[in-house]
């Protein structure tokens, strides 16, 4: 299997490495609160992983501006798009 690397870099000056399997592709930086990013977390396509698990201080969610939200890498499993 073969791997690849995304240096991911937010708004709010946090910074990452990821390892990911080669099919994993098209990383999108978002900030979620837990409601809004559960629909991510048991989907086949999609993997959800916390930027910065430690992180304590919030930031808004983008999607329902509740002021609980992480910050979040979404990868897309590109074997599942061919399909």
């Amino acid at each position: 299997m073969n791997i690849k690397r995304f240096h991911i870099e937010t708004g709010t000056g946090r910074s990452a490495e990821f390892t990911v399997p080669d099919h994993w592709d098209f990383p999108m930086v978002t900030c979620l609160c837990g409601k809004c990013a559960e629909p991510f977390f048991n989907r086949s396509d999609r993997t959800i992983i916390r930027i910065d698990p430690f992180q304590y201080k919030y930031d808004k969610c983008d999607i329902c501006s509740d002021d609980k939200g992480h910050d979040y890498v979404i990868f897309e499993d590109t074997r599942l798009m061919a399909a």
